[in-house]
């Protein structure tokens, strides 16, 4: 028997925003594409970001509330 799953607004938006990043074609070499869409992404938002020289994008995130004096994180 299947346990059928439900999922909240939440798990949907990921699962949505993974699509999205997963259908960008992003070889080793070929990194444009996700990068135009992280920078596209993060300005929709009015997040700081930035390409560094290699081509990295660094997105900055305030904290939420009651966070601003915890440790800086960093995703990869």
């Amino acid at each position: 028997m299947v346990k059928e799953f439900k999922m909240d607004k939440n798990t949907e938006k990921v699962i949505s925003n993974f699509q999205k990043i997963a259908a960008i074609p992003r070889r080793s070499g070929n990194e444009e594409g996700i990068r135009r869409y992280l920078v596209a992404w993060a300005n929709e938002r009015k997040l700081e970001n930035k390409v560094d020289k290699v081509g990295n994008v660094i997105i900055y995130v305030p904290a939420t509330k009651g966070y601003e004096n915890r440790p800086t994180i960093a995703l990869q």
